[in-house]
């Protein structure tokens, strides 16, 4: 049933003395409570898409902080931004980490990984060294 005619059947004059339109009026308000509760539930699945679509960014990120000794300690932390901010937690486990991707992916976004030798080449091998400084070693002849 339409909007306008669930309105109309919900607004008109109701005849107590007839069953039959007793009865419909029963149908439309089941209707219309139905159609407040699907209502309902979609809003609030779009309040929770929305404040996902708040974040930005989401990333791992490895930052240093000065301790009350004069010494530096590196953290591995999640960071999401979020309008004008940035949240962030302490990596303590791989679960984090696993969380933060799940995150990201809700968010509709990858998740970047900046943390400190996340994204660095594999070390060379002995061999790769050799081959490395012998190509080197070509712009050194001259």
């Amino acid at each position: 049933m339409s909007d306008t005619m669930l309105l109309g059947a919900l607004r008109a004059p109701v005849d107590d003395r007839d069953d039959i339109q007793l009865m419909q009026l029963v149908a439309c308000a089941r209707e219309a409570a139905d159609r407040i509760e699907r209502d309902a539930a979609e809003l609030q699945r779009l309040r929770e898409t929305a404040s996902l679509t708040g974040i930005n960014r989401v990333r791992l990120s490895s930052n240093e902080y000065l301790n009350a000794d004069g010494s530096v300690r590196q953290v591995d932390q999640i960071e999401v931004h979020m309008m004008d901010m940035w949240l962030r937690k302490d990596i303590t486990c791989a679960r984090d980490v696993h969380l933060a991707e799940r995150l990201s992916d809700e968010a509709g976004m990858v998740l970047e990984d900046a943390r400190e030798g996340a994204n660095a080449p594999q070390p060379l091998s002995p061999d790769e060294q050799l081959e490395f400084a012998e190509s080197l070693a070509i712009f050194a002849e001259d």
